[in-house]
């Protein structure tokens, strides 16, 4: 069995008014059956209809135009990597590794942009990135399907930084396979940094989306604030269709105290409203007899605010006052 850790860089290339991800840069190392190295592979790729590196790319890899623009096209650096494949594996079965689902995606895709036969290799290309991501857990659980690459460097204590080149970024997979296979020893203290960091992210990702929801519920029932909407007479007097109608939304709504409903007989008075703070929009609903009267709150999201609204309009009215 021959193992191969690979890696590529890419870049988006605008081609008849579409941007396609093209392959720059593909780097690769190969192991024996005892996964030691015995050689490797780095080529440019020099993609169909480019121009320049987009900035963040070349930031991010310091390739420079020069070395694509220089550089085969995709089928004839595909033909080489599978050339040294087959000059180093001879009749052995390969398996071929790579970090996230991108890599093998991206080349796969352009090995089918070309019509070539590398595609069916690409396709078969086995991520590890979950499976490294599955020895990370903080108190017994699992707090993240995934990794970067640079967390699980720290975490599997594997040397140096990532350099986001193809060959270097081959040989950090390689190296923390390796550690993965041999089960050493996590680094704990960065994986709990890690923990907290994300569950810092989570809690503050939620107060922002809390936010984003009032203030769309806000926007929605503005038109409803601080007035006090009843039920027509006519909703009244034909008491079923819209008992029918609140029965139903409370089953869209999944609220399930409607039901209670059904205990009640027709009210002399329905009337809504709508209260607000920094925390929620409530919707209330008050349902008045000759001797009680029945209160319902429905808190407003951004799943059911529009659902609350349409009804209001549908059975409700705002009772005009008189000019004085």
């Amino acid at each position: 069995m021959i193992h191969v850790y690979i890696d590529d860089e890419f870049d988006a290339v605008r081609m008849h008014g579409k941007y396609m991800q093209q392959v720059i840069a593909i780097g690769a190392w190969m192991c024996d059956d005892h996964f030691h190295r015995i050689s490797s592979f780095y080529a440019f790729v020099r993609p169909a209809g480019f121009r320049c590196l987009s900035p963040h790319v070349r930031r991010m890899t310091h390739l420079r135009d020069e070395d694509i623009r220089s550089a085969q096209k995709f089928p004839a650096v595909a033909d080489q990597f599978q050339q040294w494949i087959k000059q180093q594996a001879q009749n052995e079965e390969v398996s071929i590794y790579s970090f996230g689902p991108d890599d093998g995606r991206t080349l796969s895709d352009n090995a089918a942009f070309y019509h070539h036969e590398s595609e069916a290799v690409f396709k078969q290309v086995i991520d590890l990135q979950t499976l490294l991501s599955s020895r990370v857990t903080w108190q017994g659980k699992v707090f993240q399907k995934t990794h970067s690459l640079e967390s699980l460097k720290h975490i599997y204590q594997v040397k140096g930084e990532v350099n986001h080149n193809a060959l270097s970024d081959a040989l950090d997979l390689y190296h923390i396979h390796q550690a993965y296979r041999e089960e050493t020893a996590l680094d704990q203290q960065y994986i709990e940094e890690l923990y907290r960091s994300m569950h810092q992210r989570q809690i503050e990702g939620a107060i922002k989306r809390r936010k984003h929801q009032l203030q769309r519920c806000k926007e929605r029932m503005e038109d409803k604030m601080g007035k006090v909407l009843y039920l027509s007479n006519t909703a009244l007097t034909k008491w079923t269709p819209f008992y029918d109608a609140m029965i139903h939304l409370g089953t869209q709504l999944h609220f399930s105290a409607l039901r209670s409903l059904r205990q009640q007989k027709s009210p002399l008075q329905v009337r809504a409203y709508l209260l607000c703070n920094n925390q929620y929009v409530s919707c209330w609903f008050s349902f008045i007899y000759f001797d009680h009267e029945v209160r319902y709150q429905i808190l407003c999201s951004y799943h059911n605010v529009e659902a609350l609204h349409q009804f209001l309009n549908q059975w409700f009215f705002a009772e005009v006052k008189p000019k004085a």
